[in-house]
């Protein structure tokens, strides 16, 4: 692939999206994810917020694998809430998923609430990641 070329991501597994988008998108040395609800790989949509989170991560690591990178390159997280009480539930999941050695590992971060979302969708994670030979 050339440097700046963008290539489509759609990790194994799963189907491809019903509109008009990719799972993930990679240019260069950097991977994007597109948003992904708190369904599981099948659909099924959990009733507790820390298993939904758990699923959105677990689908943009899917997306990052694919494309050859991985959580620990993360560089930006968005979050959205249908609900911002329950931030405490979520974060406990993205500690977990995303440890920190110190300020030097904490990725940017922006959680909002989704104002349009049904308690149904659940939350919306979406990544900004690196290519593993980047830099160190």
């Amino acid at each position: 692939m050339r440097s700046m070329e963008r290539q489509t991501i759609s990790p194994p597994g799963r189907p491809r999206p019903t509109s008009p988008y990719s799972w993930g998108t990679r240019v260069g040395n950097l991977v994007f994810t597109s948003g992904h609800t708190g369904g599981d790989a099948s659909g099924k949509v959990p009733d507790d917020i820390g298993a939904q989170t758990r699923n959105c991560i677990e689908g943009c690591k899917a997306v990052l694998e694919a494309a050859g990178s991985g959580l620990q390159h993360v560089l930006k997280v968005t979050i959205f809430l249908t609900d911002i009480k329950e931030f405490a539930a979520m974060n406990e999941v993205y500690r977990a998923s995303f440890p920190a050695g110190g300020a030097r590992d904490l990725r940017a971060r922006t959680t909002r609430r989704r104002s349009r979302a049904t308690a149904a969708e659940g939350p919306r994670v979406d990544l900004a990641a690196r290519m593993r030979a980047m830099w160190r």
